[in-house]
């Protein structure tokens, strides 16, 4: 009898976890065309203050074709203080290929500014990619003092290239064992 339930707790133990990892993806694939707006503070209509700014002042001929913002909203915390952080926007872009043209128009344009607020464009991940990812920050800061270049691929891999060889990494502890 006991075995039995050993059994049956270690099926539904591999049943969670298989239904954990299942809905973190589904999270992820619903998030592929969001991005994360920071800095620009409290706008009245979010939606069109995002398509002003990017259309306008980020990339108008690049994205004139094929960008319009889906739906487009302040973060879940409430209204910040006055002198607090702003929250940040979070946007769904219609097309993926938008979502792109805005992540390298943004990196090619330098810092945007907007009532004196810096204005930065970032992929929305989920909270579980975000830790993966943070995990390979004090490699890279090691990687940044030998300028060795890298580079963070989806979901939470680091791309190393040195001497023109790239190498892949999954993990910040196989990316230890490379640096030291």
């Amino acid at each position: 009898m006991a075995k039995k339930l050993e059994d049956q707790v270690q099926y539904l133990t591999k049943q969670q976890k298989q239904m954990a990892a299942r809905l973190e993806d589904q999270e992820g694939r619903m998030r592929t065309n969001n991005i994360r707006v920071e800095g620009p503070g409290e706008v009245p209509r979010v939606d069109l203050f995002l398509e002003d700014l990017i259309v306008n002042h980020l990339c108008p001929k690049q994205l004139s074709n094929f960008f319009s913002i889906e739906q487009a909203h302040g973060a879940l915390p409430p209204q910040p203080r006055p002198r607090a952080l702003p929250r940040t926007i979070i946007a769904r872009v219609f097309k993926y290929r938008g979502r792109d043209a805005i992540f390298q128009a943004a990196g090619t344009h330098g810092d945007l500014t907007y009532e004196n607020n810096i204005v930065r464009f970032f992929p929305d991940f989920t909270l579980q990619v975000q830790r993966q990812r943070q995990s390979f920050e004090e490699v890279k800061k090691i990687q940044r003092t030998k300028y060795i270049r890298y580079l963070m691929l989806f979901l939470a891999r680091l791309r190393v290239v040195e001497k023109d060889k790239p190498w892949l990494f999954a993990t910040p502890a196989k990316t230890w064992e490379w640096v030291v």
